[in-house]
């Protein structure tokens, strides 16, 4: 079987003038044109042509079946039969050798072709998904000889091999994976899935510990190159009627994972469906761990009304259970809902409680993300001192620990705690080194919350130009992830260096949008941010008037999340 000519993501972002570029789709060109001779690509087309070769992954023998209908469907009408593509790809041409009639009819010659050990170890690999390791392949198909099987695969280019990592990893194209799915019985497909998610559980509950460590990098990149295979074990847990808390604890171990990656949309949603599968009637810590991270994620995605009524489930199955570490880290999130509604007092003291909670546990990673989140809520208080005492402590336990990600957040606390003082050395110096350590972790969130303090010790040190280089680099990134609150913080920013700027136009509308936002999330303005808020507005006020203000402000609070950020990532506007 020939391996594809070429394959293609992102397909959308294609031009015609591009398309001809790829061999796969002059392939499709050039045979359409045998049945339909004036067929060619235009803008309207496209996109959809790029897909379809994409998805039929270049293999030729697919996209010559597929152009051949080119008379009779255009390529959008081609996509949508490929949910049944060996139906579809079928060649109704007389004279033509049996095993290039059919899609179907070639993969059979290669299948038959194989051992029957083989046809069986090939049908087995279809319950991957992404790519897979030959340690993988020997768990999950149940064959001791898995890579020896692998390389005869190879052979025959039934299985692809990526040595980019720092292991071989082996996929199989979809065309193929389809075909070897339908080999299996039921049965058989079953058994193979049970030993699929068995695997990944595993590996899940293993790469747990290293996440909060020295080895977390490894683990990180390790856990990417299986998302689909940790996704699709989720999904057949949440089908097996025994599954719901395996599946609660698949989703516990992928935390930090998620968290880390800034996958918060995918992390509530697997977590919710995992906890309804699960059933209200299991009152466990697997449920609550799940709930409490459910409600971290929702968070972080500014939905702070559904995150609150989920911790509180948490915490209080936790205190049923008298878990001390359980009900230290539910009060924690809690805590750091009520913070970002700076709501302080209340966010203090559902850390003083669980300070206590933290000690008894005996679990000095638990102590010290309370005593983090202490530090943090008490320097909005003012109090720096005893912010200082928590957010060294805090660093000190993490670095004794070696973990890398609890190490950032914690240069980050000391860092944002001295620029809450106006001490923008320190604050500097402390914000780059979490910002460089974020930037090797791939952790867009802490990124962009980083950058977003930076931008307010460049603007304080007069340096302008680094401070919206900085901010809008935090908003892009805030984009990319999807989270409005980190959004929003850097969309306050923004008002305070267009005024800087006398961008006055600018600053009226992100202001008014933010502020908008700000409201729809519940959040509460405290004193020193009216007082701030006042002196923008008697700025902007002077700098363009009253009427003129007001104009622009009502044009601020139409403007949707998405109008608002790409409005302020356009630095041209005035």
């Amino acid at each position: 079987m020939s391996p594809p000519l070429a394959g293609g993501r992102g397909v959308a972002t294609w031009t015609a003038e591009g398309l001809s570029m790829f061999h796969s789709v002059q392939l499709f060109v050039d045979r359409a044109r045998a049945s339909l001779p004036d067929f060619r690509i235009t803008s309207r087309n496209a996109a959809a042509v790029a897909e379809l070769c994409d998805r039929l992954e270049g293999l030729p023998l697919a996209i010559e079946l597929a152009a051949a209908r080119a008379s009779a469907m255009t390529p959008s009408q081609m996509l949508a039969h490929l949910g049944r593509r060996f139906e579809f790809l079928v060649s109704r041409k007389r004279g033509v050798a049996e095993r290039h009639r059919t899609m179907r009819a070639a993969i059979d010659w290669s299948w038959r072709l194989l051992s029957p050990e083989l046809q069986t170890f090939f049908a087995r690999l279809s319950v991957f998904r992404g790519g897979w390791t030959a340690e993988a392949a020997e768990a999950v198909c149940d064959e001791p000889l898995a890579l020896d099987h692998l390389a005869m695969l190879r052979e025959c280019s039934l299985v692809q091999t990526d040595d980019r990592g720092s292991e071989m990893r082996f996929r199989m194209l979809e065309t193929l994976r389809e075909y070897g799915d339908e080999q299996l019985t039921s049965v058989e497909r079953t058994l193979a899935q049970r030993r699929h998610w068995e695997f990944f559980l595993s590996l899940a509950e293993e790469a747990k510990p290293h996440l909060q460590g020295p080895d977390q990098l490894i683990w990180l990149d390790r856990l990417d190159a299986e998302h689909d295979n940790l996704r699709a074990a989720l999904e057949r847990l949440r089908d097996d009627p025994d599954g719901g808390d395996l599946g609660l604890r698949m989703c516990s171990t992928a935390m930090r994972f998620w968290h880390t990656r800034c996958n918060w949309t995918e992390g509530r949603t697997s977590l919710l469906a995992a906890i309804a599968h699960a059933g209200a009637q299991a009152r466990t810590e697997a449920r609550a761990d799940a709930l409490n991270l459910a409600g971290s994620f929702s968070m972080q995605l500014g939905d702070f009304t559904d995150a609150r009524a989920l911790c509180e489930q948490s915490l209080q199955i936790r205190r049923d259970l008298d878990n001390h570490a359980g009900i230290a880290n539910s009060l924690n999130a809690l805590s750091n809902i009520a913070v970002s509604l700076n709501d302080y007092a209340t966010g203090r003291a559902l850390l003083e409680e669980a300070l206590p909670h933290s000690r008894d546990a005996g679990d000095r990673r638990v102590e010290a993300r309370v005593l983090y989140s202490l530090g943090n809520t008490v320097s909005y208080q003012e109090d720096y001192e005893f912010a200082f005492r928590c957010l060294d402590a805090s660093l000190s336990i993490h670095r004794s620990l070696g973990d890398t990600v609890e190490i950032a957040r914690g240069l980050f606390g000391l860092g944002s705690s001295f620029a809450e003082q106006s001490k923008w050395p320190e604050a500097k110096e402390y914000l780059e080194e979490a910002l460089g350590i974020q930037r090797d972790l791939g952790d867009a969130a802490g990124q962009a919350i980083a950058l977003n303090w930076l931008a307010t010790v460049f603007r304080n040190e007069g340096l302008l130009h680094r401070a919206e280089e900085s901010l809008l680099e935090s908003l892009t990134l805030g984009l990319r992830i999807g989270s409005r609150r980190v959004g929003l913080g850097t969309l306050e920013n923004l008002v305070r260096l267009a005024c800087a700027w006398s961008q006055y136009v600018r600053a009226a509308r992100i202001y008014a949008a933010a502020d908008d936002m700000s409201e729809a999330m519940g959040r509460s303005r405290q004193p020193n941010d009216r007082q701030i808020i006042e002196q923008l507005m008697a700025v902007m006020r002077l700098g363009m008037g009253d009427e003129r203000l007001d104009q622009e402000l009502q044009i601020g609070r139409a403007m949707t999340w998405e109008q608002a950020v790409a409005y302020a990532l356009n630095s041209t506007n005035d």
